[in-house]
């Protein structure tokens, strides 16, 4: 492990090379070379290895067209829980905040006014049971089991 001064890399200090041992190196460089590997995975492994090779963060940010604050971010990720911590992207989702009786009611809502935006879906949301969901959020809601927006059918599709 790496003392707490080699962690800076700005005009301060910069992460010293050669922290990696020989099998994480490998694995990293494994990792960033699977074309299998999630891009966002692989591009963090190789952010890793090339910091090793004494690369300093701005370097590595410019090469993979990042910020160079995220570079440290994934260094000091890796430094504390390894290779799946770079795994790791913090946002996993949650389980839908309404009820069923509150998804049955906005999913009556949505077939009897056919609303044409998710924005207008969202106003009723947070009129009716007090919900502020983004668009994201909107957006995945739609995908749970309970919620269904209907289909355009052919004819209403067509100008008139």
């Amino acid at each position: 492990m790496l003392d707490g001064v080699a962690r800076i890399d700005s005009a301060r200090l910069m992460i010293r090379g050669s922290f990696l041992s020989d099998a994480e190196r490998q694995a990293l460089t494994a990792m960033a070379r699977d074309g299998l590997a999630e891009h966002r995975i692989a591009r963090r492994a190789n952010a890793i290895v090339l910091l090793d090779k004494g690369w300093s963060c701005a370097r590595v940010a410019g090469a993979l067209l990042l910020d160079d604050d995220t570079v440290r971010e994934w260094f000091q990720a890796y430094e504390t829980g390894g290779l799946d911590a770079l795994s790791r992207f913090g946002h996993e989702g949650s389980s839908c905040r309404l009820t069923l009786e509150q998804q049955a009611a906005l999913q009556n809502w949505i077939t009897g006014r056919l609303p044409r935006s998710t924005r207008t879906i969202g106003a009723w949301l947070e009129k009716n049971h007090g919900f502020n969901y983004s668009r994201p959020g909107l957006i995945a809601l739609f995908a749970s089991p309970g919620i269904r927006l209907p289909q355009a059918s052919q004819d209403a599709t067509r100008p008139q």
